[in-house]
């Protein structure tokens, strides 16, 4: 009997004015509702945009580049917040052909902004006008930007670049516009001799990329400068002429020498009167008589004959003691 009467008075709690509990129930949920909400704190971020594709198209307009969020959270959990926890993107993956949009911005956070509840957040603009293109590939010719020049003396023959071209992705547009591509400057001074180095290769376009990070392997060919000079009446020299013998002067039918010299710039500079020597060896004359003798030459190093007066030389030769005595007058 007790058991029935309890049944009855909770049946009756529920059931009597119900509509007027409901209504308490309601207000009372809002009024937790509200007042949770007026606890809640606000935060603003400004948030950098990023753009997602499938690889079909690309942005090629200037946009917006940053969004403000609006956060609203319980103080302690916003305090944790910050813009590397969110993303503002503009999904280009459902648009199938190019033109101008007005794209949605989409928000994503971390795993853990997932779990803060209560959270809300509010993106502005939450559309960014932008022109899209396809994306397409060209290969392009790579050429070698240069900077200071060689040390004197030398001279760049060739250079070879390795690949000779670079595979250049991006918009259509832009892709079409490259005409060639321009490597950072490759210093020349200091170098005398050929070498190679890697070289990165800039895009000036941010609209394309170019394979291979930029980079190309450039081979320069450098080599001495070569020149010519002449040099003339360069004394000849007799050398090795035993003590007890001399040379003729009337006899000495060449004393002087011309020369026309080649070879490395440098040294050829470098060449003259005095850094080249010319002689004849008199080392196996042993008696007085007419000598046809070898005209030597000694060069600095670097230095070639292209021409030369002399290449052999008469002489006579008497003893030293001899006096050669004038011819008699006529009538004496």
């Amino acid at each position: 009997m007790k058991v029935n009467q309890l049944k009855s008075k909770i049946f009756d709690a529920f059931v009597v004015n119900w509509t007027a509990k409901a209504i308490c129930i309601v207000i009372a949920f809002l009024l937790y509702f509200f007042y949770n909400i007026s606890q809640l704190g606000t935060n603003s971020i400004s948030v950098p945009v990023t753009v997602q594709s499938n690889g079909q198209f690309m942005a090629v307009s200037s946009f917006q580049k940053h969004v403000r969020v609006t956060l609203r959270a319980n103080p302690k959990d916003l305090a944790g917040i910050s813009s590397r926890e969110i993303k503002a993107v503009l999904n280009l993956d459902s648009y199938t052909a190019a033109g101008e949009f007005d794209i949605p911005v989409s928000l994503e956070f971390s795993p853990e902004i997932y779990l803060i509840d209560p959270f809300e957040a509010k993106v502005f603009p939450d559309r960014i006008h932008i022109q899209i293109e396809d994306k397409t590939f060209a290969y392009k010719d790579v050429n070698v930007s240069f900077a200071g020049q060689l040390p004197h003396g030398f001279e760049m023959v060739s250079y070879s670049v390795i690949p000779s071209s670079l595979k250049v992705t991006g918009a259509r547009s832009a892709v079409e516009q490259t005409t060639n591509l321009l490597t950072n400057r490759l210093l020349l001074s200091n170098h005398t001799k050929t070498f190679s180095a890697p070289v990165k290769v800039s895009s000036l376009n941010s609209l394309v990329t170019i394979e291979n990070e930029g980079e190309v392997f450039v081979t320069v060919e450098v080599q001495p400068v070569y020149a010519e000079k002449t040099l003339e009446n360069i004394p000849l020299s007799f050398e090795r002429l035993a003590e007890n013998l001399k040379i003729l002067p009337e006899s000495e039918s060449l004393k002087h020498v011309s020369l026309k010299l080649g070879g490395d710039l440098l040294a050829i500079e470098k060449a003259e009167k005095d850094s080249v020597k010319i002689f004849s060896d008199c080392s196996k004359i042993s008696e007085p008589g007419d000598y046809e003798l070898t005209v030597n030459y000694m060069l600095p190093a670097g230095v070639k004959i292209l021409e030369k007066t002399a290449e052999k030389v008469m002489i006579t030769v008497e003893l030293s003691g001899m006096e050669t005595e004038p011819p008699a007058e006529a009538g004496e």
